[in-house]
């Protein structure tokens, strides 16, 4: 798989444009195929085209966007209507607007729908559920149920004081590229699954655990978050301001917390379950099917 370069990036926007108008199908690029399964289960797939962005990258979420703007420029010079959207996860940027008055992150750009306030698709599925139900459907026990809430407010705690360091960092030195830590959350996660360490039991002993595997360059991270106790703050935010779990809990997380604390099958057939299971009225409500159904009245498409 290649990187797709900005001419490239370019060639493929002209490619998926003609396609587009030449089917008279309108496509949706999404970041990956959980979030095309959702959409081809939801919307009439016989009237779109949902199509997985399949180019090699570091930043899947933020080259798919930039394809869609070169997409937009295409529009614009044609002076044609909008043939191709973006839908990405929103991750942490929906809680930093939430819980910072300064964070200005969302929307991302015009044609690009994002799933806030969820932070992703998986737990768009289950907004209008508690947590609980889903686990407990999940046949997962009362302690079990506990065991994997707890992990994933650590964790989800944990993404929103990085988003938010990065935020801060970018802003004071006036970084035009987004400033990035390095904190191998994915490998924490893999090891606290494979019994390669002692599950955390609390937030402290996560972070030393995550600290003993990241680069030095994350030292100061790791100080800023101690000094100031960003993590136990973020942490009672999401407690006394009543924060819905959908806003701050990542997807990936929850199902792999959710097979290491019992749920039946692997993490994909976990995410299939919950594909079929999801309730189509109430997921049609959300902002994000309200955008796409928006816009596929625009191309006189009846979505859903």
């Amino acid at each position: 798989m290649v990187k797709l370069t900005s001419k490239g990036a370019y060639a493929e926007a002209v490619m998926l444009y003609n396609t587009a108008i030449q089917t008279k199908k309108p496509k949706v690029l999404v970041e990956g195929d959980f979030d095309r399964k959702v959409l081809e289960r939801i919307c009439n797939k016989k009237l779109i085209d949902v199509r997985s962005y399949v180019w090699d990258s570091n930043d899947k979420k933020g080259d798919l966007i930039n394809l869609v703007k070169k997409l937009d420029d295409l529009n614009r010079r044609k002076d044609f209507q909008i043939f191709v959207v973006g839908v990405v996860d929103a991750d942490y940027d929906g809680i930093l607007d939430k819980l910072y008055d300064d964070s200005k992150l969302l929307p991302y750009a015009e044609n690009i729908f994002d799933t806030s306030l969820s932070t992703d698709m998986n737990l768009l599925l289950i907004s209008d559920l508690s947590l609980e139900k889903y686990l407990s459907d999940e046949s997962l026990s009362v302690s079990e149920i506990n065991n994997v809430i707890t992990m994933v407010s650590f964790f989800g705690a944990l993404r929103t004081v990085k988003k938010r360091y990065e935020q801060k960092v970018k802003k004071r030195y006036e970084q035009k590229r987004d400033y990035k830590v390095y904190i191998p959350l994915s490998d924490l996660r893999k090891k606290i699954v494979q019994n390669n360490i002692k599950t955390p039991q609390n937030i402290k002993q996560l972070v030393e655990e995550l600290e003993d595997i990241s680069p030095p360059n994350t030292k100061r991270f790791f100080e800023d978050a101690r000094k100031h106790k960003r993590l136990e703050k973020v942490l009672n935010r999401f407690t006394n301001e009543s924060i819905d779990f959908h806003q701050y809990i990542n997807g990936h997380d929850l199902s792999m917390f959710m097979k290491f604390f019992g749920a039946k099958g692997h993490m994909r057939e976990i995410e299939e379950r919950l594909i079929h299971s999801a309730e189509l009225n109430d997921i049609k409500q959300t902002k994000l099917f309200k955008q796409l159904w928006d816009w596929g009245q625009l191309h006189s498409i009846d979505l859903f």
